[in-house]
């Protein structure tokens, strides 16, 4: 029985890591939206049992010298938080995010977002777009406590044309099966950046993307 990433894989009913089948292009050929936030890693360097650093000196320990100098060339000032945790919501959200999307494009349409918008408090608690806060802009930030709660000094008026650009996006993916900007595919590897002013940019974060390419999981 191997765990690797949240998954078990036990041979019977999970054969083998999705991961995987998603990055070799083996997955089911449908249309996929991908989408993660600008600063994944920050929500879970709070209260952390093992901080940042420490997570990341064992991570680029594991990935060998090669990988380890490509990565740090990537993420300057690390060990220091902002960089460390920056690197482990890579490592965790983003980085397999555009394993799976190169593996799907092969097959099928992919396109992928990035969430930016920040509201004043999140920055002002330098939690930035951090993990989870694009479902506020899906769903409505008054069916949600959190969403009410990361408004409290303001931004509301920000989040309804973002709010706006999500459903718009995520209906369009689903009564249509496209989107409005191009499809994931290098070398340009368009993703919708999702801000008040929404823009497209090609292959965003491609030093980190390179970096990540050396690292063991994706050979």
């Amino acid at each position: 029985m191997l765990a690797h990433g949240g998954s078990v894989v036990d041979g019977e009913l999970l054969p083998e890591h999705p991961l995987d089948v998603l990055a070799e292009g083996r997955a089911h050929p449908v249309p996929l939206l991908i989408g993660t936030t600008d600063n994944e890693g920050t929500l879970f360097a709070r209260g952390a049992k093992v901080s940042p650093a420490q997570q990341v000196e064992t991570l680029l320990t594991h990935a060998g010298p090669a990988a380890a100098s490509r990565l740090r060339a990537a993420y300057p000032g690390l060990p220091r938080s902002r960089a460390a945790s920056a690197l482990s919501g890579d490592f965790l959200f983003w980085a397999p995010s555009v394993r799976a999307a190169e593996g799907q494009a092969r097959i099928a349409p992919v396109w992928m977002y990035r969430y930016d918008y920040a509201t004043p408090l999140l920055r002002a608690l330098r939690l930035g777009a951090t993990h989870g806060m694009d479902l506020m802009a899906v769903f409505g930030p008054a069916n949600s406590e959190l969403g009410r709660k990361a408004h409290l000094l303001g931004g509301r008026k920000d989040l309804a044309g973002v709010t706006a650009t999500m459903q718009a996006t995520w209906m369009q993916m689903v009564t249509r099966h496209s989107q409005q900007w191009d499809q994931y595919v290098a070398p340009d590897r368009s993703t919708l950046i999702v801000t008040p002013r929404p823009h497209v940019e090609a292959d965003p974060r491609a030093d980190r993307r390179e970096a990540w390419e050396q690292f063991p999981y994706y050979r």
